[in-house]
Parts: structure tokens; sequence; C-alpha cells
């Protein structure tokens, strides 16, 4: 078996917005959306017909399947990909 240094798993998430609940907070009518967009680090940006815009974080709950890893790497002390069959013989 060739030494494994280092494993790193990939899960795959699922993050929601409620844009009726977002919309009622912030004191517009869905209809009135004229571009919705996810950025970076959780953000949905949302302009309005008028150009008012308004963003709002990724709620609070994980939705994370932890169950399964939707990948996996094994890497030497270099950072060099190791084959799963060379892992596991």
């Amino acid at each position: 078996m060739t030494k494994v240094r280092y494993v790193e798993a990939k899960y795959d998430t699922t993050l929601s917005w409620d844009i009726e609940a977002i919309a009622e907070k912030n004191n517009f009518k869905i209809e009135e959306i004229a571009h919705m967009e996810v950025g970076k680090w959780v953000r949905l940006f949302i302009t309005l017909k008028d150009g008012t815009q308004f963003w709002e974080d990724g709620n609070d709950t994980d939705a994370t399947d932890w169950k399964w890893s939707s990948h996996q790497g094994y890497y030497d002390e270099n950072w060099y990909k190791i084959d799963k069959e060379e892992v596991n013989g």
C-alpha cells in the first residue's frame, strides 16, 4: 500500500432562500424583481425593476448530506494523488 498522508472528502451542499419572506421583510412584491443572482459567499443579490438592490445571506440551516461524500482524494506527503486501488490494495 502506498503511504497516504492526506485524505480529502468533498460534499455537495444546497442552500435556499424564501423569496416571499425576503420580499415581505424588504417591503416589495415578487413581481417587482428584475434580476436575481447568487454571488460569492452564499449571498443572493436581488435587483428590482426600479433599480433598488437588496442582498440576503444564505440561511443558517446546514443542508449538507454528510452521509456520503461525492468525491474522495488520497494524497502523499507531497500532495501527489494516489489511486484508490493503491490505497486499498
